[in-house]
């Protein structure tokens, strides 16, 4: 998949998050970088599809959003690409109230890609 056909289907997983959940979602940006970088101390084999970097909303006081910076959360292609046999089609689940640490994409389904069993 070419880079812009992969930016168009996370782009289309972002759209289909549902309203009240993306309403939870302010100063947050999406980035998609092709590898994760393992840090010191991290097995040098660790393959991430995404992660969330900034401060979770429970712990967010009045003054949090004066001059912070947005979350961050980081889709990595590669790993993604190697884990899926054909174009992903993301859905996003809808989140269950019990979630608290917000901003949160529970369920992401991608068919044609293996599960964590490694079956497809």
């Amino acid at each position: 998949m070419l880079p812009d056909d992969f930016e168009t289907a996370v782009d289309d997983a972002v759209d289909s998050i549902p309203a009240d959940l993306a309403a939870a979602m302010n100063n947050v940006v999406i980035f998609i970088e092709d590898e994760y970088v393992p840090g010191p101390g991290e097995d040098p084999g660790t393959e991430l599809l995404g992660i969330y970097d900034g401060t979770p909303l429970t712990e967010r006081d009045s003054w949090w959003d004066a001059g912070s910076l947005p979350d961050r959360i980081v889709i990595f292609r590669g790993p993604l690409m190697r884990m899926c046999s054909s174009r992903m089609s993301w859905s996003v689940k809808s989140a269950s109230p019990s979630f608290t640490r917000l901003p949160t994409i529970s369920g992401l389904t991608m068919p044609g890609c293996m599960n964590s069993a490694g079956a497809s």
